[in-house]
């Protein structure tokens, strides 16, 4: 299990960025486990991108940062009844990338699925 080194309870990002780049699709996946989940929950990458779309301010749950990095990662998790693409409660964690023009998706699954993640 990673350990964070720091926890913030203040979003690192400004959550209308994060609306906005997901709107135009401007997501990118951390790793293949992503996708893999992703893809596991049955949801196309434009299902992804409207539920990050949606994500709302009241979400919002911790920033992290993990020992050796730089990056702050916000966490969200979106209960199913108020995910558009109709899941399970999810857990997903991104930060921006170059110069915040890519949304970065490090963590999406639902929550509890991988609990050394959280």
């Amino acid at each position: 299990m990673v350990t964070p080194r720091e926890i913030s309870r203040t979003a690192a990002y400004s959550l209308a960025e994060v609306v906005a780049l997901a709107s135009k699709g401007a997501v990118w996946y951390a790793g293949p486990r992503v996708g893999t989940t992703t893809e596991e929950l049955d949801l196309t990458p434009e299902a992804v991108n409207e539920c990050i779309a949606s994500l709302q301010s009241w979400q919002f749950d911790r920033s992290i940062r993990y020992e050796g990095t730089k990056a702050w990662l916000d966490v969200y998790i979106v209960r199913s009844y108020s995910c558009p693409v109709g899941v399970k409660d999810l857990y997903i964690k991104f930060k921006l990338l170059g110069g915040r023009l890519t949304l970065y998706v490090c963590s999406f699954h639902e929550e509890g699925q991988y609990p050394d993640d959280e």
